[in-house]
């Protein structure tokens, strides 16, 4: 579920192993069905960082599907301590890079 938080996209973690990208997100950023996105965490250990793969690489990679989903794999679920409804608010840097902070809740 994608929702719109003034002016910020939140998204969460569905089935508490994949998220959903919007189709905006994915459309500015030139990203589609079957592309190996780069995903990994932020230096904060408090959100993760994704971006289309540019070809060989050792880091953690996922195939977008046709819904726009991401599995995140177990390791970074483990890391960031996150599950099954967790939020995140999603940024895009200049770098073409998305990145979804996680969003605590107290």
């Amino acid at each position: 579920m994608n929702q719109k938080k003034n002016n910020i996209v939140i998204c969460n973690l569905i089935n508490g192993t994949s998220v959903r990208i919007p189709k905006i997100i994915r459309t500015r950023l030139g990203i589609s069905s079957g592309d190996e996105i780069v995903i990994k965490t932020n230096n904060k250990l408090d959100g993760l960082i994704l971006f289309k793969s540019g070809g060989n690489t050792k880091e953690n990679q996922v195939v977008l599907s046709e819904d726009g989903r991401i599995w995140i794999p177990v390791e970074l679920r483990r890391q960031l301590q996150i599950e099954k409804g967790t939020d995140f608010e999603i940024h895009i840097n200049n770098n073409h890079e998305i990145t979804l902070k996680v969003i605590k809740i107290k």
